[in-house]
């Protein structure tokens, strides 16, 4: 067979050379190289985003799409498809290609005409080829901008940012993201004072000055910027969780297996054999039990701020097991902080298994006379094999305990007694498992005909028990108040 396909690949390497020496392209298909004449293309097409503004310094990532045999197909990467980027013979004029993308040039004076010409034809047909100019612009300014109207404006609150850029000739391009823009965010260079940022959002942190402070630049021009000053208000709603984990649900138990068909008769007078039992269906596991909610001290403090005209209220919750801390900072004016230390739901009872279906009875002879020489008569038949009794089900299991519900330990500084109905928990116990079902017998096996008599059908398994279900979880100990003195540390962070 390979040698078959080697003489074929070289006929075919040998016919399209005869033709032209450029106008072949292999392609493969199912492991072996196969000759594809370029010729076979109607057309190819070069596409980006072409709506966009583009400016020194930025890339431009861009695709290839060719349609050959009123099929289209599209280059990796950009377009996301599959042709390979070597069927092709690509030329940039003013700038430089890497990995799928123009990279423009820094500089003006490096393209006076501001234009980038990119050419693409098909490698083995010059016919068959695509060009596309591209007129850079400069950027003038930029300006910053983030969304008020959904932004939780304090201490690990999440703010949406975006960039307008100005180009010379009055236009404006915006980032992805919020202002719903096409440019990337890999243009710029972002820097934050009080926070951190991340594809086009930011997380604030806990300035000492109550202020978050942004800078926008652009990466291949640092001189072209934006500042933006975002105050806080301290008006989150933080939530936090110390929740037990939910038990895992039981495995189902395994099916029986069918039984055997009796075999059919051999022979005159020969009797069916009987059925094979069905397998009996197994038990499901039980659900596991769910884990308690963790116990929990909460830590809270209160000042007054002259600067803000109000009191910013400081919590700290830190998990006695997993030692996880949660810090928040808010007003009373439109903050608060939940705190879930609930207990984990049981796992559900896995499912009995089915009993398996018993094999039918093989037939018996039929009945045959046979008239002697003498004028006596002998009559032969034979019997059905009786049918196999279908398997019992399985037990569902029973369903798993859910977990307690956490411990509550709140340390109050007196400063912040006033705004203890800011900070609320909920400490429910977990629900309880389902229990698993109970497996049911399939059919047993019918009884085989016979000339003689037929067999008897087998009997039907019992259906097996149902488990019993869980037991819901207790709600964890009323919480308690210490009322002292609360100094919280802030450097060592946290997460809410």
């Amino acid at each position: 067979m390979k040698k078959s396909k080697g003489i074929l690949n070289w006929a075919l390497f040998a016919f399209c050379i005869s033709i032209t020496m450029s106008s072949c392209m292999y392609k493969t298909v199912g492991g072996v190289k196969y000759v594809e004449k370029p010729n076979k293309v109607d057309d190819i097409n070069i596409r980006y985003d072409a709506a966009s503004e583009y400016a020194y310094g930025e890339s431009i990532p861009f695709g290839i799409e060719m349609i050959a045999k009123r099929k289209m197909k599209r280059t990796t990467g950009y377009l996301g498809g599959n042709l390979s980027w070597n069927n092709f013979i690509i030329d940039v004029e003013g700038a430089s290609l890497q990995d799928g993308k123009i990279i423009l040039p820094t500089d003006k004076e490096k393209l006076p005409g501001g234009e980038v010409t990119l050419k693409v034809r098909l490698k083995g047909n010059r016919a068959v080829k695509d060009s596309e100019t591209i007129i850079l612009k400069n950027i003038e300014r930029l300006e910053l901008k983030y969304d008020e109207r959904e932004s939780v404006l304090g201490p690990r609150g999440k703010v949406d940012l975006g960039i307008v850029s100005f180009f010379d000739n009055h236009s404006q391009a915006e980032t992805k993201g919020y202002l719903k823009g096409n440019k990337n965010w890999d243009n710029y260079r972002v820097e934050i004072e009080g926070g951190t940022f991340k594809n086009g959002t930011l997380t604030i942190g806990f300035p000492d000055n109550h202020k978050v402070k942004v800078r926008a630049s652009l990466l291949t021009h640092p001189g072209i910027y934006s500042e933006l000053e975002i105050p806080l208000d301290y008006k989150g709603k933080y939530t936090t969780y110390y929740d037990g984990r939910d038990g895992r649900n039981g495995r189902v138990g395994s099916n029986g297996r069918t039984g055997r068909n009796g075999r059919r008769y051999s022979g005159v007078g020969g009797n069916g054999g009987h059925g094979y039992n069905g397998g009996h269906g197994q038990d499901g596991d039980d659900g596991r039990m769910g884990e308690d909610g963790e116990d929990v001290d909460v830590y809270v403090s209160a000042e007054e701020n002259a600067e803000l005209g109000t009191t910013i209220i400081s919590v700290m919750s830190v998990g006695r097991n997993s030692g996880k801390r949660s810090l928040a900072k808010f007003t009373p004016e439109g903050g608060s902080f939940m705190i879930y230390a609930r207990g984990g739901d049981g796992g559900n009872g896995g499912n009995g298994g089915y009993g398996g279906r018993g094999g039918h009875g093989g037939f018996g002879d039929k009945k045959r006379e046979t008239t002697n020489k003498n004028g006596t008569v002998t009559v032969t038949c034979g019997n059905g094999g009786n049918g196999g009794h279908s398997g019992n089900g399985g037990d569902g299991g029973d369903g798993g305990r859910g977990g307690d519900g956490g411990t509550i330990t709140f340390h109050i500084d007196p400063s912040a007694a006033p705004y203890q109905y800011l900070i609320r928990y909920d400490v429910r116990g977990g629900r309880s498992g389902d229990s698993g079902t109970a497996g049911v017998s399939y059919n047993p096996g019918e009884g085989g005909q016979g000339g003689c008599s037929n067999g008897r059908d087998g009997r039907r398994g019992r259906t097996g028990n149902r488990g019993f279900r869980g037991r819901d979880g207790a709600e964890g100990n009323t919480p308690k108040y210490i009322v002292e003195p609360v100094d919280i540390d802030w450097s060592k962070g946290g997460h809410a």
